[in-house]
């Protein structure tokens, strides 16, 4: 069984770089919303709509991922509460159109910011209809809080369809990380995103040591779902004939091609 997860693996790195602009500044877009009165209410389920697969998926623009200029960097913990819808939606990042899988709409999803110690809540509704979600927090410690850590069949029930969970637990580090569905091989349909944590104690400072931040994501895109792999991985005659480690289509920075494989 493991060689079929490695296999499906793709190439996703998530990294940020400081940008001088020789300005003495830059610009950022506001990726976040802050509660220090506390954690919002779970998502009510009644009556979502669930997007057709018809729906065009949001592609990031050049700003999606850079970090917050007005982000404070503090030592007073702060609660964090974000509202997330996952859907299956199309879009053709390397010209193929095909289907995704969303966070509100955008794939790769959105850039999360916290400070070390601060707590996240994440209102998860799931409108895949006929799938399930989990989503794990990659390199996050969970102490105390395993049961959020989101390996289906190990730490939680996987999310049905129509239903939803909030993810909450505390950050008790700091650095570049990512998250990422824990449920089959859906991460390579675009479910995953850059989670940043500052912290004072970082040795590098906003403004004296560099201007901005940008968040890079690089991964494997494939033309079929991860599913269909998946599928034929697991049958005796392979995908398509074979049980070797699948070659992706294209390679995709922030949704835009960088490489092909004919």
């Amino acid at each position: 069984m493991l060689h079929i997860w490695a296999a499906l693996l793709p190439t996703i790195l998530a990294f940020a770089s400081a940008q001088n602009n020789g300005k003495g500044g830059a610009t950022y877009s506001q990726v976040t919303t802050v509660s220090v009165a506390g954690l919002g209410p779970t998502p009510t389920i009644e009556d979502s709509p669930v997007p057709t697969q018809t729906t065009v998926a949001v592609a990031p623009n050049a700003r999606s991922y850079q970090l917050n200029s007005s982000f404070e960097i503090a030592d007073k913990p702060a609660a964090r509460t974000f509202d997330w819808t996952i859907s299956a939606q199309y879009g053709a990042p390397d010209g193929y159109n095909r289907s995704h899988t969303t966070i509100n709409g955008q794939m790769p999803g959105p850039l999360v910011e916290a400070n070390e110690g601060d707590t996240l809540a994440f209102n998860l509704l799931n409108a895949l209809p006929n799938d399930t979600v989990s989503i794990h927090w990659h390199g996050m410690f969970q102490n105390g809080t395993a049961f959020m850590d989101s390996v289906p069949g190990v730490t939680q029930c996987p999310i049905q369809g129509g239903k939803s969970f909030t993810y909450q637990f505390k950050v008790t580090q700091y650095g570049t990380y990512w998250y990422h569905s824990h449920s089959g091989a859906q991460y390579t349909d675009g479910l995953f995103g850059p989670l940043i944590i500052h912290s004072g104690d970082d040795p590098l400072v906003r403004g004296t040591d560099f201007d901005s931040e940008q968040v890079i994501l690089l991964n494997d895109w494939y033309h079929d779902e991860s599913s269909t792999i998946v599928e034929g991985l697991l049958s005796v005659d392979g995908y398509k004939g074979t049980t070797a480690a699948p070659s992706p289509q294209s390679g995709l920075m922030r949704t835009r091609t960088t490489s092909a494989i004919e």
